[in-house]
């Protein structure tokens, strides 16, 4: 068996008995390789931006969730333990025994940033440079 054979398959339920919800704000999904050989990919941030009734977007829209077996989680954390992912400062990936504490803790980090935002041209406030050479900028 290969590795990529080995690759856990993420489910985002609640339906797994026991398993924990890791939700992860990383902008595509991220696999762990182990030891042994097995792979664990991790679900990313989803590509289009979930919202409320009312429009704004909703916390738990901001990551990825993926159920894992509690002892497959100790042994990334365990092999991974110098990843900046999975530090103790890190907002990028966090684990909660259940979807509802999971998604709670998404609100509480609402306004928590990431680093891996699209930058605003608007709020950057940025503009061409006069005459680079640039066929729209010529003169």
């Amino acid at each position: 068996m290969t590795a990529t054979d080995q690759i856990t398959p993420a489910r985002a339920d609640n339906s797994a008995s026991g398993a924990l919800q890791v939700y992860s704000a990383l902008p595509r999904d991220h696999v762990f390789f182990l030891s042994d050989g097995t792979s664990v990919r991790l679900n990313g941030r989803p590509l289009s931006a979930l919202v409320d009734g009312s429009g704004a977007p909703q916390a738990s829209g901001r990551y990825g969730v993926t159920a894992l077996d509690p002892g497959l989680w100790e042994r990334i954390r365990a092999e991974h333990a110098d990843s900046v992912l999975l530090g103790p400062h890190s907002n990028l990936i966090f684990v909660e025994p259940n979807r509802d504490r999971g998604d709670a803790r998404a609100r509480e980090q609402e306004d928590v940033r990431t680093g891996f935002e699209p930058v605003s041209p608007k709020a950057a406030k940025t503009r061409p440079a006069r005459g680079d050479g640039g066929p729209r900028n010529r003169g």
